[in-house]
């Protein structure tokens, strides 16, 4: 997605990260509407944020107004429905973006904030939301440390974003008057 400018008193024109606030709008919304965690909570934001970069970096040279026009739930279905081929997909989809913004010299604020998105993601770690019976308790210490219940927050997150693409109905307005 392209990033647009204002202009500035001064003749200066920032960029304005319109890309990553389109994406992260219409995540928002499926999100809300799939009705999966509380809006605020940290794994929504888990969820949320997954679910932003993997719109914003699947659609890479769609304008910004065509985001909407350009919802692709199977493709996005495909991306989300295997956590470590996210990962890795995401990874290099984020890696040629930024690569790309270095080649052309500047600063792109889509890409910017599309990396702090996913540091946040790799770098936390999350206790999943209990889905099902209460686990047995860890036996010993050494039993503890390897099966740990903290998950990365990718990996929540993007299971939450493929569950709201997969329970979002198209005819579903995303705003409504």
């Amino acid at each position: 997605m392209l990033s647009e400018s204002v202009d500035e008193p001064g003749g200066r024109e920032p960029a304005v990260p319109m890309a990553w606030m389109c994406s992260d709008f219409l995540a928002d919304r499926l999100m809300l509407l799939g009705d999966l965690m509380a809006p605020g909570s940290t794994e929504y934001g888990a969820g949320r944020r997954a679910l932003t970069l993997t719109l914003y970096l699947s659609c890479p040279d769609i304008e910004v107004s065509d985001l909407f026009a350009a919802y692709q739930r199977e493709r996005w279905l495909t991306l989300t429905a295997h956590a470590d081929d996210w990962r890795t997909w995401a990874e290099a989809r984020l890696e040629r973006t930024a690569a790309r913004d270095r080649a052309l010299g500047r600063g792109d604020p889509d890409v910017a904030i599309a990396r702090t998105a996913w540091s946040w993601l790799r770098d936390t770690e999350l206790l999943p939301p209990l889905l099902g019976p209460e686990p047995p308790p860890f036996g010993s210490d050494q039993d503890r440390r390897r099966r740990s219940p903290w998950i990365p927050a990718w990996h929540l997150g993007i299971s939450l974003a493929h569950l709201a693409v997969e329970h979002f109905d198209p005819d579903t307005p995303l705003v409504r008057d």
